[in-house]
């Protein structure tokens, strides 16, 4: 039973580590979008161009809207974003590291019960420990599509480091467990199992928050 549960940790450990991921790309995108934007309404040469010659109202909407966001670009969440995400992700894969080390030794039954239970205890001491260390600032917002490109990345990266003739004794567990860090629900697969249970029953909430 212990083995099992560590198990799930340890799955649910990837789901987190690949949501942080996708949620710093997305946030990087957005920061440099911005930038980018910035810098082109702030070019004299690109408004020396012709084009805005009968274009002007609008090359005039577009240093106006760089204005404006230039004057609330502090205030906006990204940059802190940037910084604990980038933070949060290191710390996160450096648990997995330890985690996938001691889950090879428990599917191979090297492991009492008491030390699974005691590795249990410290995986999710550690996760929690990880979270409220970087999302002091900030939150990780709530993204469906995203999340659930997170459990997929999970699933396949089970099935093709975790087969079942490595775990036989791991039974094919396909029961629903909460993974209150993003509010959301989704099966846990087996290692090896054939069966893509990517389906996601719910959406992480605004906060991170480990359970």
């Amino acid at each position: 039973m212990s083995q099992e549960h560590y198990w799930k940790e340890f799955y649910r450990l990837k789901v987190h580590i690949n949501y942080v991921e996708q949620m710093l790309s997305k946030t990087e995108n957005l920061d440099r979008g911005i930038k980018m934007f910035s810098a082109i309404a702030s070019s004299t040469s690109i408004g020396a161009w012709v084009i805005w010659k009968d274009y002007s109202i609008v090359w005039g909407g577009i240093i106006a809207a760089s204005q404006v966001l230039s004057a609330v670009r502090q205030y906006l969440p990204y940059k802190d974003r940037l910084r604990c995400y980038a933070a949060l992700l290191i710390e996160l894969e450096e648990i997995q590291l330890g985690v996938e080390s001691r889950w090879i030794e428990i599917a191979k039954g090297e492991c009492t019960e008491a030390t699974i239970r005691k590795s249990l205890s410290d995986l999710r001491l550690k996760r929690h420990l990880a979270f409220k260390k970087h999302l002091q600032t900030t939150t990780v917002p709530d993204d469906g599509p995203l999340f659930q490109e997170a459990e997929r990345r999970a699933v396949a990266y089970s099935q093709n480091f975790y087969t079942q003739e490595e775990n036989h004794e791991q039974s094919q567990d396909t029961t629903a467990i909460n993974a209150p860090e993003t509010g959301a629900i989704g099966r846990t697969p087996t290692p090896g199992a054939n069966e893509d249970s990517t389906n996601a029953k719910g959406r992480p909430n605004e906060k991170v928050i480990e359970g």
